[in-house]
C-alpha cells in the first residue's frame, strides 16, 4: 500500500529541485489518468507519456497565479519532456517501508501524472552513478 505525503505549495520548487538531484538518472515512467478514475481506483485508461527513461530534472514554472511543472527524462537516444499545465497538488508517494516510489501531480483540468521509478530503492543503499550522469 502506498502513502501520500501532501507538499504545500510554498515547497513544490525546493522539493522538485531536491527529488530531481536525489533521483538524477533514475528511471522512471511517467503516466497522465483522470483524477476522478484514480480517486475511485479505476486505471485502465492511461497514457504513458514516458517510458523508462532516466530522470533528468522537474522543473518547477511560475506563470503569475499559475505553476506549471515540466518532466524532463533521456536515455542515450531519446529526450522526453512533459509538461504539466496549472499544477493544483503535488504529493510524495512513498511504500510502506518508506522508499520514494515516485510523485503524483494534480492540475486543474482534472489530470493527475504519475512519475514513479521503474524500481524504488533508498537512495543511499545505491552503488554509484547512472550510466548518464558519468562525466
Amino acid at each position: 500500500m502506498e502513502e501520500f505525503e501532501t507538499i504545500p505549495h510554498e515547497q513544490w520548487r525546493n522539493l522538485c529541485e531536491g527529488f530531481s538531484r536525489t533521483h538524477r538518472g533514475w528511471l522512471i515512467c511517467l503516466w497522465v489518468v483522470d483524477t476522478g478514475n484514480l480517486e475511485a481506483g479505476l486505471t485502465d485508461a492511461t497514457e504513458k507519456a514516458i517510458r523508462d527513461l532516466e530522470l533528468g530534472e522537474i522543473i518547477v514554472e511560475r506563470h503569475g497565479q499559475r505553476t506549471d511543472m515540466v518532466v524532463i527524462a533521456r536515455d542515450d537516444q531519446t529526450h522526453a519532456d512533459h509538461i504539466i499545465r496549472g499544477v493544483v497538488a503535488v504529493s510524495v508517494e512513498r511504500d510502506t517501508d518508506g522508499r520514494t516510489n515516485g510523485l503524483r501531480i494534480d492540475s486543474d483540468d482534472n489530470k493527475t501524472a504519475l512519475v514513479r521509478f521503474r524500481v524504488p530503492a533508498n537512495s543511499e543503499s545505491l552503488d554509484g552513478l547512472a550510466p548518464g550522469e558519468l562525466p
